[in-house]
């Protein structure tokens, strides 16, 4: 043992080569007595300070509750300890060794596409549901399933293309030779006719049959003499053929290809038959804005901010709260989006009465796209979704059913985003990350989803009792669900893990922790993102909330109460892989940046013949040079380099800011043109993120600042802490102080 400089605190030196026994128990307890003699010093000299200012006739209220609170945070930094400990980025932390102290984490820009590549496999019928001559058949890519009894003769679906009303897709198919096979996987069929199934190409002839005489992986050759799109369809031939279940797997692969396994397809994503969306932080961005005003209605004062609304006041009759009735929120593309509500303040009503804050067309304001009333907030249902058919300018109402509402200083805020998962709020123009502390148990009652329950078997269904808690967990990891044995109860948990957002459109493999049991291990799976626990709405004494917990642990510890902390920072930019903030500065630092195409660009065709070709242009007034050597990123387009051009289909970006897309050659520029403006009219433009060799800084604001500094001197839980983001986007790092005797411990058994 020896000392250290200052502290005077004991130490083991040499721990690796030191075979002398070190005093551990000894080791502890003497140095939290220097510590807090050291601390007891350092609060000596403070009073001392303070009694100067005092001589000197300053105003020390301020300035001694800030020291204060310093010297509390210092004597707990004190007894912290020296041993520093940094985690890998990723987008969930778990820490077990933290001590209640402050450390800080760094929020870093992350991106996520799913991309794949088409297998062997490329018969691909896409994904339908028909019912024709009384046979239901549903049609999953190379994957076809039919049910039923037919009523006649007849084929089993309707595609109209222009060309045949009974042929269905299958792709577009380079000259050459090709094998097709099928395989009856399971159900079966009978009766006393038969079906035929057929390959054909633009003009309906005929390229190759299979029959359902003939047995699986009976293979039928094709020959393309030209580049051909290729159709397929299925006639039934008589009435009274009864189809249980019937799955038939379909497979075109090129004849150089010996093997005849049946090989699921898989899309080539991304591509423009197969878009993939390219997922970073930030792209939550709120689209709706309001102007900003104050005026009273109804007897409430109400402060309209770009995307929030404070009221303050009681209401005076039934009656449209906000003035001219409705408020333009903005003008939205095609599409599906969320409606989220964020309360602070208090509301009273009456019984029996209610308010609702509706989004509404604008050219026919009768059409309610999204609505929640004052009874869906104290349920928390705080969200709802709605989609537009075509582009549309949008208002609110919000509308008051009675008098003697009382609003006490109670903000709303709102956000209107893309897609069908409500985020956490962000101003308008920007997006945003809710990160949440929590301690070792994950298990929280109250946060379960409005109507939705699961049954045994696995399906999800609507209910006005049952609720479903879903709680977002790490993948390939052990967690332990328990409660505490709860007498004369035969109440069973029902859970289950998804990779998907929970919802009654979803079905999953659930579990069963029976009322017999204490606790059961639940292990997830690669793509794992939540577990979900079927609840009861009601708060009152039911045994699925006795003593629950969720832990990241192969076994059941001692319980403790739900306990966390939330924190929203706002991007003000979609923040890719490299970007950051630097507090510091106060900047938010971006080095990659998006260009979406319409179609009316200088597009002109570079290169010859059908291979050694590309549609190209050049940004123009282009301010910051591009990293070339970094592949640009699409939602339908593989990125390449330029260096490879030559040889790969996809999209390239050029130093000088040129935008090179390589594909299968349109007749004229007008027609490749026409498709991209399509696309962008649709609401569904070609995005291209390229890296940038410059980087582009954005002042923060202060709301920003003030979530960073939080982050940066966040306090930890002792112990466990479940570091994680709400929108499952960001990648965190955690630097915090390591608990000493966890430490010891863990080395001493090691």
């Amino acid at each position: 043992m020896s000392e250290t400089t200052y502290l005077k605190l004991f130490k083991h030196d040499n721990p690796s080569t030191n075979t002398n026994q070190f005093d551990v128990d000894k080791a502890l307890n003497d140095n939290w007595d220097k510590v807090d003699d050291f601390a007891v010093d350092v609060n000596e000299k403070i009073q001392e300070i303070e009694g100067n200012i005092a001589e000197q006739g300053q105003d020390i209220d301020y300035v001694k509750e800030e020291l204060k609170t310093e010297i509390n945070e210092l004597q707990k930094d004190i007894q912290a300890n020296s041993i520093i400990e940094e985690t890998e980025q990723a987008k969930s932390l778990y820490i077990d060794d933290a001590t209640d102290s402050r450390g800080n984490l760094t929020v870093i820009g992350n991106v996520e596409q799913e991309t794949s590549e088409t297998g062997v496999n490329k018969f691909n019928l896409g994904e339908d549901k028909q019912t024709q001559i009384g046979l239901e058949v549903t049609l999953d890519k190379s994957r076809v399933i039919i049910n039923g009894t037919s009523t006649g003769s007849g084929y089993l679906w309707k595609y109209d293309d222009n060309k045949s009303t009974s042929l269905k897709f299958i792709g577009k198919f380079k000259a050459g030779t090709y094998k097709w096979f099928h395989v009856i996987n399971s159900g079966n069929f009978s009766g006393d006719g038969a079906f035929a199934l057929y390959i054909r190409n633009e003009n309906g002839d005929s390229l190759a049959t299979i029959s359902s005489t003939n047995p699986s992986k009976t293979v039928r050759t094709i020959t393309l003499e030209e580049d051909s799109n290729l159709y397929v369809n299925v006639f039934v031939n008589s009435a009274n053929m009864i189809f249980n279940n019937l799955e038939i797997l379909f497979q075109l692969q090129d004849n150089s290809v010996e093997t005849i396994e049946y090989e699921e397809f898989i899309p080539n994503k991304p591509s423009v038959e197969y878009p993939s969306k390219i997922n970073c932080l930030g792209n939550n961005k709120n689209e709706l804005h309001m102007q900003e005003t104050e005026y009273v209605r109804n007897g409430v004062t109400i402060t309209q901010k770009e995307s929030s609304l404070l009221l303050d006041g009681k209401t005076t009759s039934s009656a449209n709260i906000l003035a001219g009735t409705h408020v333009d929120i903005g003008s939205f593309k095609a599409g599906k989006y969320t409606f989220k509500i964020r309360t602070k303040g208090e509301f009273e009503r009456p019984a029996n009465t209610d308010f609702a804050l509706s989004v509404r067309e604008k050219t026919d304001t009768s059409v309610i796209c999204a609505n929640i009333t004052a009874l869906d907030l104290q349920n928390k249902k705080d969200s709802g979704t709605f989609e537009l058919e075509e582009d549309k300018d949008l208002v609110i109402r919000f509308f008051t059913n009675a008098p003697d509402i009382i609003f006490s200083n109670y903000e709303m805020f709102l956000k209107i985003e893309p897609g069908e998962t409500a985020t956490s709020y962000s101003p308008y123009g920007q997006g945003s990350t809710e990160i949440k502390f929590v301690k070792k148990n994950l298990y929280n009652k109250e946060n379960y989803i409005e109507n939705i329950t699961i049954n045994t078997d696995g399906t999800i269904v609507e209910d006005s009792n049952f609720k479903i808690i879903k709680i977002p967990v790490i993948p390939n990891t052990t967690y332990t669900l328990s409660r505490s044995p709860v007498e004369g109860s035969s109440a069973n948990i029902v859970y289950g893990i998804t990779d998907k957002e929970p919802s009654v459109n979803i079905s999953c493999t659930y579990n069963i922790l029976y009322s017999t049991e204490t606790e059961k291990q639940i292990t997830t799976t690669e793509k794992t993102k939540y577990i979900c626990i079927r609840g009861i709405k009601s708060d009152g004494d039911n045994p699925l909330f006795v003593n629950m917990q969720l832990e990241q642990k192969n076994s059941k510890t001692e319980f403790e109460e739900y306990q966390e902390e939330k924190i929203i920072l706002d991007i003000q930019q979609e923040m890719l892989t490299g970007d950051y903030f630097d507090l510091d500065r106060k900047k938010e630092i971006h080095t990659w940046e998006k260009y979406e195409i319409a179609g009316n660009e200088n597009w002109s065709i570079f290169g010859t013949g059908t291979d050694n070709y590309f549609y190209q242009f050049t940004i123009k007034d282009k301010l910051n040079k591009i990293n070339e050597d970094i592949f640009p990123l699409s939602n339908y387009y593989k990125g390449a380099s330029v260096a490879t051009a030559n040889a790969e289909k996809g999209i390239f970006v050029t130093i000088n800011g040129t935008i090179r897309i390589r594909e299968e050659k349109e007749e004229t520029i007008e027609q490749f043109k026409a498709k991209l403006q399509e696309l962008y009219n649709a609401g569904n433009p070609i995005e291209i993120w390229y890296k940038l060799a410059e980087t582009i800084e954005l002042d923060l604001t202060e709301a920003q600042i003030k979530a960073l500094e939080q982050l940066n001197k966040l306090r930890f839980y002792k112990n466990v802490n479940n570091i994680f983001t709400l929108e499952d986007i960001a990648l965190l790092q955690a630097t915090y102080s390591v608990d000493l005797k966890s430490y010891i411990n863990a080395n001493k058994e090691n």
